[in-house]
């Protein structure tokens, strides 16, 4: 019941966090309130397991409202949402300085995600990104991405 109240959560400087959640554990946490998620400086962590919905995943960190994430200095993490499909009420992505990092939304599925309410998308010195996925957002989004040599120039952001 405490976990189910928390709206931000915020993990900074933890050297022995590796995942934030288990994608190999059977079960879903659900979050209902989280809307902010900062991670920061977190040196082993290689997964998150934030997703929307638990529709085929298992293993999920479930937090439909969520709103605002920020990853900064997790030079591990590989994925940031790779279960599932991302919160639906995202309106905040701030990235920056993940070395590692290859993928926003994997795209497993090849199925769009729809963010309709993103209007900051901040992907700042991610040396490894190679896709964001395909995202379609909110007409308001002004994408900045710097630092991010192994993405195509032609990012996949449709806008609505």
């Amino acid at each position: 019941q405490l976990l189910e109240s928390l709206e931000i959560v915020r993990i900074q400087d933890c050297d022995k966090v590796e995942t934030l959640f288990d994608h190999e554990a059977l079960t879903v946490c659900t979050l209902p309130k989280l809307r902010t998620l900062h991670l920061s400086e977190l040196r082993f962590l290689k997964s998150i397991g934030v997703s929307s919905t638990s529709r085929g995943t298992c293993g999920v960190l479930k937090c439909p409202n969520l709103k605002n994430l920020c990853i900064d200095f997790c030079p591990m993490i590989v994925s940031v949402f790779s279960s599932g499909h991302p919160p639906e009420n995202l309106e905040v992505v701030h990235i920056q300085h993940c070395d590692k990092l290859k993928s926003l939304f994997e795209d497993t599925t090849s199925a769009e995600h729809s963010l309709p309410k993103l209007h900051t998308l901040h992907l700042l010195e991610l040396p490894r990104l190679e896709s964001i996925g395909v995202i379609r957002a909110g007409s308001s989004l002004e994408p900045d991405i710097r630092g991010c040599p192994s993405l195509p120039k032609g990012i996949q952001i449709h806008q609505h």
